[in-house]
Protein backbone atom coordinates (compact mmCIF):
# COMPACT_ATOMS: atom_id res chain seq x y z
CA UNK A 1 0.00 0.00 0.00
CA UNK A 2 1.63 3.22 -1.10
CA UNK A 3 1.92 5.36 1.89
CA UNK A 4 -0.83 8.80 1.54
CA UNK A 5 1.82 11.59 2.41
CA UNK A 6 0.80 15.32 1.95
CA UNK A 7 1.45 17.37 -1.20
CA UNK A 8 3.67 19.64 0.53
CA UNK A 9 5.37 21.30 -2.76
CA UNK A 10 5.77 25.22 -4.32
CA UNK A 11 3.05 25.63 -7.00
CA UNK A 12 6.08 28.13 -8.26
CA UNK A 13 7.16 24.73 -9.80
CA UNK A 14 3.62 24.15 -11.40
CA UNK A 15 3.63 24.11 -15.06
CA UNK A 16 2.33 27.54 -15.33
CA UNK A 17 2.54 27.82 -18.97
CA UNK A 18 -0.75 25.33 -19.31
CA UNK A 19 -3.25 28.30 -20.54
CA UNK A 20 -5.90 25.86 -21.67
CA UNK A 21 -6.09 24.22 -18.86
CA UNK A 22 -6.52 27.14 -16.77
CA UNK A 23 -8.74 28.33 -18.88
CA UNK A 24 -11.36 25.81 -18.76
CA UNK A 25 -11.15 25.40 -15.40
CA UNK A 26 -11.83 28.72 -14.71
CA UNK A 27 -14.84 28.82 -16.90
CA UNK A 28 -16.09 25.60 -15.29
CA UNK A 29 -15.85 26.64 -11.49
CA UNK A 30 -17.93 30.12 -12.63
CA UNK A 31 -20.37 27.70 -14.13
CA UNK A 32 -21.03 26.16 -10.73
CA UNK A 33 -20.56 29.74 -8.59
CA UNK A 34 -24.07 30.31 -7.01
CA UNK A 35 -23.04 32.72 -4.20
CA UNK A 36 -23.48 33.16 -0.29
CA UNK A 37 -21.56 33.74 2.64
CA UNK A 38 -18.58 31.53 2.97
CA UNK A 39 -16.66 30.00 0.11
CA UNK A 40 -13.39 27.37 0.72
CA UNK A 41 -10.63 26.85 -1.49
CA UNK A 42 -9.18 23.46 -0.54
CA UNK A 43 -5.35 22.83 -1.84
CA UNK A 44 -5.71 26.57 -3.18
CA UNK A 45 -1.65 27.16 -3.43
CA UNK A 46 -0.49 30.30 -4.28
CA UNK A 47 -4.44 31.32 -4.75
CA UNK A 48 -4.08 30.55 -8.81
CA UNK A 49 -8.72 30.76 -8.70
CA UNK A 50 -8.91 32.15 -5.44
CA UNK A 51 -9.76 35.45 -7.52
CA UNK A 52 -12.98 33.59 -9.57
CA UNK A 53 -14.75 33.11 -6.12
CA UNK A 54 -13.60 36.15 -4.23
CA UNK A 55 -16.65 38.15 -5.45
CA UNK A 56 -18.80 35.87 -4.70
CA UNK A 57 -19.14 35.00 -1.23
CA UNK A 58 -18.55 37.09 1.39
CA UNK A 59 -15.57 35.07 3.27
CA UNK A 60 -12.96 33.39 1.36
CA UNK A 61 -10.73 30.30 3.60
CA UNK A 62 -8.04 29.47 1.36
CA UNK A 63 -6.65 26.24 3.18
CA UNK A 64 -3.49 24.07 1.69
CA UNK A 65 -0.26 22.57 3.15
CA UNK A 66 2.58 25.10 2.37
CA UNK A 67 3.22 28.01 3.67
CA UNK A 68 5.18 29.43 1.10
CA UNK A 69 2.42 28.76 -1.16
CA UNK A 70 0.38 30.58 1.40
CA UNK A 71 2.20 33.10 2.04
CA UNK A 72 2.53 34.01 -1.52
CA UNK A 73 -1.49 34.40 -1.74
CA UNK A 74 -1.60 36.61 1.57
CA UNK A 75 0.46 39.00 -0.25
CA UNK A 76 -1.71 38.51 -3.53
CA UNK A 77 -5.05 39.11 -1.80
CA UNK A 78 -3.57 40.84 1.25
CA UNK A 79 -6.85 43.92 2.60
CA UNK A 80 -9.70 41.22 0.83
CA UNK A 81 -11.96 38.82 2.41
CA UNK A 82 -9.45 35.69 2.86
CA UNK A 83 -8.74 33.71 5.32
CA UNK A 84 -5.32 31.75 4.44
CA UNK A 85 -4.75 28.79 6.62
CA UNK A 86 -2.02 25.84 6.74
CA UNK A 87 -3.50 22.43 6.84
CA UNK A 88 -3.81 18.93 5.49
CA UNK A 89 -7.15 19.42 3.33
CA UNK A 90 -8.05 15.93 4.14
CA UNK A 91 -9.47 17.41 7.75
CA UNK A 92 -9.93 20.82 7.57
CA UNK A 93 -10.07 22.54 10.31
CA UNK A 94 -13.68 24.05 10.11
CA UNK A 95 -16.79 23.89 12.07
CA UNK A 96 -19.32 21.40 10.60
CA UNK A 97 -22.20 22.52 8.18
CA UNK A 98 -20.83 26.28 7.61
CA UNK A 99 -19.81 26.60 3.91
CA UNK A 100 -21.73 27.39 1.47
CA UNK A 101 -18.99 26.41 -1.45
CA UNK A 102 -16.29 23.92 -1.68
CA UNK A 103 -14.04 23.68 -4.56
CA UNK A 104 -10.74 21.35 -5.23
CA UNK A 105 -8.87 21.74 -8.23
CA UNK A 106 -5.88 19.72 -8.83
CA UNK A 107 -6.22 18.70 -5.43
CA UNK A 108 -7.76 15.04 -5.52
CA UNK A 109 -5.82 13.45 -7.40
CA UNK A 110 -2.74 13.30 -5.11
CA UNK A 111 -4.71 10.75 -3.08
CA UNK A 112 -5.88 7.25 -3.50
CA UNK A 113 -7.96 7.14 -0.21
CA UNK A 114 -10.84 8.68 -0.69
CA UNK A 115 -12.37 8.19 2.82
CA UNK A 116 -11.58 12.05 3.43
CA UNK A 117 -14.35 12.95 1.47
CA UNK A 118 -16.69 12.71 3.80
CA UNK A 119 -15.06 14.79 6.14
CA UNK A 120 -14.97 17.69 3.44
CA UNK A 121 -18.71 17.38 2.54
CA UNK A 122 -19.44 17.51 6.58
CA UNK A 123 -18.43 21.05 6.44
CA UNK A 124 -21.10 21.92 4.00
CA UNK A 125 -24.38 23.10 4.84
CA UNK A 126 -28.00 21.94 3.83
CA UNK A 127 -27.51 22.77 0.79
CA UNK A 128 -23.62 23.48 -0.04
CA UNK A 129 -21.68 22.50 -3.02
CA UNK A 130 -18.65 20.75 -3.80
CA UNK A 131 -16.43 21.19 -7.06
CA UNK A 132 -13.70 19.00 -7.81
CA UNK A 133 -12.02 17.01 -10.52
CA UNK A 134 -10.14 13.79 -11.20
CA UNK A 135 -8.05 11.62 -13.77
CA UNK A 136 -10.36 9.58 -15.23
CA UNK A 137 -8.58 5.86 -16.19
CA UNK A 138 -11.37 4.68 -17.99
CA UNK A 139 -11.46 7.57 -21.37
CA UNK A 140 -11.14 6.14 -24.07
CA UNK A 141 -8.80 9.08 -25.23
CA UNK A 142 -6.62 8.58 -22.10
CA UNK A 143 -5.67 5.00 -23.80
CA UNK A 144 -5.15 6.37 -26.81
CA UNK A 145 -2.72 8.65 -25.78
CA UNK A 146 -1.39 5.75 -23.61
CA UNK A 147 -0.74 4.04 -27.23
CA UNK A 148 0.67 6.81 -28.97
CA UNK A 149 2.96 8.14 -26.11
CA UNK A 150 1.77 11.50 -25.99
CA UNK A 151 1.81 11.65 -22.28
CA UNK A 152 5.31 13.22 -21.59
CA UNK A 153 7.84 13.47 -18.49
CA UNK A 154 5.74 10.65 -16.30
CA UNK A 155 6.76 7.60 -14.84
CA UNK A 156 5.21 4.92 -14.15
CA UNK A 157 2.59 2.30 -15.89
CA UNK A 158 -1.35 3.20 -16.13
CA UNK A 159 -3.22 -0.09 -16.78
CA UNK A 160 -6.84 1.30 -18.27
CA UNK A 161 -8.07 -2.35 -17.66
CA UNK A 162 -6.72 -2.72 -13.65
CA UNK A 163 -9.49 -1.30 -11.29
CA UNK A 164 -8.88 0.63 -8.20
CA UNK A 165 -6.29 3.65 -8.23
CA UNK A 166 -3.27 3.63 -10.24
CA UNK A 167 0.15 5.57 -9.48
CA UNK A 168 1.73 8.00 -11.65
CA UNK A 169 5.10 10.33 -11.14
CA UNK A 170 4.70 13.69 -12.47
CA UNK A 171 9.11 14.26 -13.05
CA UNK A 172 8.55 18.29 -13.22
CA UNK A 173 7.70 18.66 -9.18
CA UNK A 174 8.14 14.85 -8.11
CA UNK A 175 4.18 15.07 -7.36
CA UNK A 176 2.30 11.57 -7.34
CA UNK A 177 -0.97 11.39 -9.31
CA UNK A 178 -3.82 8.89 -9.32
CA UNK A 179 -5.56 8.23 -11.89
CA UNK A 180 -9.09 6.45 -10.89
CA UNK A 181 -11.98 4.19 -12.47
CA UNK A 182 -15.40 6.39 -13.42
CA UNK A 183 -17.45 4.15 -11.82
CA UNK A 184 -15.81 3.61 -8.75
CA UNK A 185 -15.07 6.93 -8.07
CA UNK A 186 -18.18 8.51 -8.33
CA UNK A 187 -19.71 5.26 -5.99
CA UNK A 188 -16.85 7.34 -3.35
CA UNK A 189 -19.46 10.21 -3.32
CA UNK A 190 -19.91 10.54 0.64
CA UNK A 191 -23.88 8.87 1.48
CA UNK A 192 -25.57 12.56 2.42
CA UNK A 193 -24.68 14.11 -0.76
CA UNK A 194 -26.23 14.07 -4.66
CA UNK A 195 -24.82 14.24 -8.00
CA UNK A 196 -25.93 17.56 -9.35
CA UNK A 197 -23.25 17.43 -12.46
CA UNK A 198 -20.12 15.48 -14.37
CA UNK A 199 -18.73 17.68 -16.68
CA UNK A 200 -16.20 15.93 -19.26
CA UNK A 201 -12.77 17.65 -20.04
CA UNK A 202 -9.42 17.41 -21.17
CA UNK A 203 -9.35 17.09 -24.80
CA UNK A 204 -5.78 19.02 -25.55
CA UNK A 205 -4.64 17.73 -21.77
CA UNK A 206 -1.41 16.38 -23.27
CA UNK A 207 2.47 17.53 -24.24
CA UNK A 208 1.40 17.46 -28.18
CA UNK A 209 -2.03 18.74 -27.93
CA UNK A 210 -0.98 22.10 -25.69
CA UNK A 211 1.64 22.91 -28.02
CA UNK A 212 -0.84 23.01 -31.08
CA UNK A 213 -3.25 24.85 -28.73
CA UNK A 214 -1.00 28.39 -29.07
CA UNK A 215 -1.88 28.63 -32.06
CA UNK A 216 -5.59 29.30 -31.56
CA UNK A 217 -7.39 31.67 -30.03
CA UNK A 218 -7.29 30.49 -26.54
CA UNK A 219 -10.86 31.65 -25.59
CA UNK A 220 -12.49 30.11 -28.91
CA UNK A 221 -11.01 26.78 -28.36
CA UNK A 222 -12.01 26.57 -24.49
CA UNK A 223 -15.50 27.45 -25.17
CA UNK A 224 -15.48 25.20 -28.10
CA UNK A 225 -14.66 22.31 -26.05
CA UNK A 226 -17.09 22.95 -23.32
CA UNK A 227 -20.06 22.94 -25.96
CA UNK A 228 -18.71 19.74 -26.89
CA UNK A 229 -18.72 18.49 -23.65
CA UNK A 230 -22.44 19.68 -22.85
CA UNK A 231 -23.58 17.67 -26.76
CA UNK A 232 -21.89 14.82 -25.83
CA UNK A 233 -22.65 14.62 -21.81
CA UNK A 234 -20.72 11.29 -21.33
CA UNK A 235 -18.32 12.22 -19.10
CA UNK A 236 -16.86 8.89 -18.44
CA UNK A 237 -15.53 9.37 -21.93
CA UNK A 238 -12.87 12.15 -21.30
CA UNK A 239 -9.63 11.77 -19.39
CA UNK A 240 -10.19 14.80 -16.88
CA UNK A 241 -13.82 15.11 -14.98
CA UNK A 242 -15.41 18.05 -13.13
CA UNK A 243 -17.88 16.69 -10.23
CA UNK A 244 -20.15 18.69 -8.52
CA UNK A 245 -22.07 17.29 -5.59
CA UNK A 246 -24.76 18.77 -3.17
CA UNK A 247 -24.99 18.52 0.42
CA UNK A 248 -28.60 16.89 0.75
CA UNK A 249 -28.92 16.87 4.88
CA UNK A 250 -28.15 19.16 7.54
CA UNK A 251 -29.58 22.07 9.29
CA UNK A 252 -26.52 24.36 8.58
CA UNK A 253 -25.17 26.95 11.25
CA UNK A 254 -26.47 30.84 10.99
CA UNK A 255 -24.64 33.12 8.86
CA UNK A 256 -21.29 34.09 10.96
CA UNK A 257 -20.01 37.38 10.96
CA UNK A 258 -16.83 36.68 12.25
CA UNK A 259 -14.68 34.32 9.54
CA UNK A 260 -12.18 33.13 12.12
CA UNK A 261 -14.83 32.01 14.06
CA UNK A 262 -15.98 29.18 11.11
CA UNK A 263 -12.76 27.63 12.16
CA UNK A 264 -12.39 24.91 14.48
CA UNK A 265 -9.52 23.88 16.77
CA UNK A 266 -7.50 21.04 15.70
CA UNK A 267 -7.11 19.79 19.86
CA UNK A 268 -11.08 20.39 20.60
CA UNK A 269 -13.08 21.15 17.77
CA UNK A 270 -13.91 24.42 19.82
CA UNK A 271 -13.72 27.92 17.70
CA UNK A 272 -11.39 30.35 17.33
CA UNK A 273 -10.91 33.90 17.23
CA UNK A 274 -8.32 36.29 16.46
CA UNK A 275 -5.45 37.94 18.43
CA UNK A 276 -2.43 39.74 17.14
CA UNK A 277 -0.23 37.27 16.08
CA UNK A 278 -2.18 34.07 16.92
CA UNK A 279 -5.49 32.54 16.67
CA UNK A 280 -6.81 31.37 20.16
CA UNK A 281 -9.81 28.60 20.91
CA UNK A 282 -11.87 29.35 23.17
CA UNK A 283 -12.66 26.11 24.30
CA UNK A 284 -9.18 25.08 24.92
CA UNK A 285 -6.96 27.82 24.99
CA UNK A 286 -4.80 26.44 22.57
CA UNK A 287 -3.05 29.25 20.02
CA UNK A 288 -2.13 28.72 16.57
CA UNK A 289 0.66 31.27 14.95
CA UNK A 290 -0.14 33.61 12.35
CA UNK A 291 2.92 33.97 9.74
CA UNK A 292 2.82 36.33 6.79
CA UNK A 293 -0.93 36.50 6.96
CA UNK A 294 -1.41 32.62 7.43
CA UNK A 295 -2.99 30.81 10.29
CA UNK A 296 -0.30 27.55 10.90
CA UNK A 297 -2.73 24.71 11.60
CA UNK A 298 -0.09 22.52 10.58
Amino acid sequence: MISENIPDYDSVNFKIDERHEDSLERKILRKSLSGGSVAVDLGGGYGRLTDEIIDSFDHIILIDYSMSNLVRAASKFSGKNVIFVASDIRDPPLIDESVDFIMAIRVIHHYSNLAFLERITSKLRDGGKFLFNFNNLDSPLLILSLINGLIHGRDGNLNPFRPGPQLITVQSNKSRIFFMNYDSFIRSIPHDCTLDKATGAGLLHNAYMERKAESFNLDRLTRAELIFTELVRFPKLFPDVFVEISKCSGNGTKKLTDPFSILSCKKCGGRLALFTNSVVCSKCGSFYQVVGGVVDMR
